[in-house]
């Protein structure tokens, strides 16, 4: 299905998406603050999300499962296909 997005939506979809993302945390904690950074590719019709997941500790974060969670929650909010490239983690 293809979706039309005037480059305005577009404007706005990345800036709430940002705003929705940079609010994730998990519920037990580990993630303390988390930036995204957000890209649309026209090409491929989707939106590409790169996370950076800050943490007390780096022992038992399965980053891998909180980006694909942070990506299918933007997903679900705003009905738009995203995807999300490596997570960066950074110790605080």
């Amino acid at each position: 299905m293809k979706i039309v997005i005037t480059e305005s939506q577009n404007d706005r979809i990345i800036k709430l998406m940002k705003q929705l993302g940079n609010d994730y945390t998990d519920s037990e904690g580990r993630i303390l603050k988390t930036d995204i950074e957000v890209e649309y590719l026209p090409e491929r019709e989707l939106y590409m999300i790169y996370p950076i997941f800050y943490v007390k500790s780096r022992k038992e974060l399965p980053y891998n499962f909180y980006k694909h969670v942070l990506s299918q929650r933007l997903e679900d909010y705003f009905g738009v296909s995203v995807h999300t490239a490596a997570a960066r983690v950074k110790v605080i």
